[in-house]
């Protein structure tokens, strides 16, 4: 029943994921500070797609190249729609309702992936101070430009719960101040928070991207030839989105294993910060 060379493939996929994950951590709102949209899934359509299709124009995107990553329940409500699934309309012969597969739409390739991170994390126990407009959370790990939410507050005036995210600015260690945009003027707290609850909240439910938003590197480092030679098997894999994953074979004579382990080597980087616009439910 085990079949190994499904077994492998399985594994280069699990890593591709990690990868990706990991590559997309840096869509975050104080990389990316231009146009994003809000829609929840159950609502997200041609109409939004539309709207992406604006802000790049307005933003001057090259009319080629333009590229929309959805997470797949977003993917498959747009995949829904009448327009979309309606071949007579589309004139791709039936893909999109036959496969599942949305093709081009408004000018975008558009992708799905289960990798997509939403940015978020955990909640902290916060307190707020009115004289000095302070969210107080010792440790609290947070960096200027950081997006957040309160999911709770008690007591005080001046920051809205859970419905509402802000920008971190002025932070210190264990103290910062919020703005309603990136950068922008810190929110008065009018009244003493007593208690509450903060945590990151970027919420990235898919983005809208030029080729040179994300800065990406794939280089393998093949073993050196001695080594090589002592190998059983050594492949070099490439799969769709340029990453090489690397697959070595070995035995070791002293412990009488057998080890078939895979790596990759990559590195990404912050590129041109128009050229990617975030999408959000809210």
């Amino acid at each position: 029943m085990f079949d190994p060379v499904k077994h492998g493939q399985r594994k280069g996929e699990a890593l591709a994921f990690d990868v990706i994950q990991d590559i997309f951590s840096i869509v975050k709102a104080k990389n990316f500070t231009g146009t994003s949209i809000a829609s929840t899934a159950g609502n997200f359509d041609e109409n939004d797609v539309g709207d992406l299709r604006t802000a790049c124009v307005t933003d001057n995107w090259t009319e080629g190249n333009r590229s929309l990553l959805l997470n797949p329940t977003y993917g498959t409500n747009l995949l829904k729609q009448p327009q979309i699934v309606d071949a007579s309309r589309r004139g791709d012969n039936g893909a999109a309702f036959r496969d599942g597969v949305i093709g081009n739409v408004l000018g975008f390739g558009i992708g799905e992936t289960p990798a997509m991170p939403t940015n978020n994390g955990t909640a902290f126990a916060i307190t707020g101070t009115a004289s000095t407009n302070l969210v107080n959370a010792v440790a609290h790990g947070l960096l200027d430009g950081d997006r957040v939410i309160f999911p709770t507050l008690t007591g005080g005036a001046g920051l809205t719960a859970a419905s509402v995210a802000y920008f971190v600015r002025d932070k210190t260690a264990d103290t910062f101040k919020v703005a309603a945009t990136v950068g922008g003027a810190a929110v008065d707290i009018s009244t003493d928070y007593s208690a509450g609850t903060c945590r990151l909240y970027e919420d990235v439910q898919g983005f809208a991207a030029l080729d040179s938003a994300i800065l990406i590197g794939f280089s393998p480092v093949p073993p050196a030839p001695a080594i090589k030679d002592q190998l059983f098997d050594y492949q070099e894999l490439v799969d769709e989105s340029g990453l090489v994953i690397q697959y070595y074979h070995f035995a070791d004579p002293d412990t009488d294993e057998e080890v078939q382990t895979m790596e990759c080597h990559y590195g990404y980087g912050l590129g041109d910060a128009a050229q990617l616009k975030i999408i959000r439910s809210f």
